[in-house]
C-alpha cells in the first residue's frame, strides 16, 4: 500500500482523526517547531465557493 505524505505552509500531515461535513481534521507535524498538532482542512467545495457566511462562521 502506498501512502502520499502530504505537506503545505510547515505542516506534514500524517493520519486523519476525524471528518465532518465540512472539513478534516489530521494529526500533523509542525515542523517549525518540530511537535504534534491538530489540523483542519476545509472542503475544496466550499473553500472555492462563494459562501460568505460559511466563510464567516468558519473564522469564528
Amino acid at each position: 500500500m502506498f501512502l502520499e505524505i502530504v505537506q503545505f505552509g510547515g505542516y506534514k500531515l500524517k493520519s486523519m482523526i476525524g471528518k465532518g461535513g465540512v472539513a478534516e481534521v489530521w494529526l500533523a507535524d509542525q515542523l517549525a517547531l518540530d511537535r504534534e498538532v491538530a489540523v483542519k482542512v476545509i472542503s475544496s467545495e466550499l473553500v472555492n465557493g462563494d459562501d460568505a457566511d460559511f466563510i464567516d462562521r468558519f473564522k469564528r
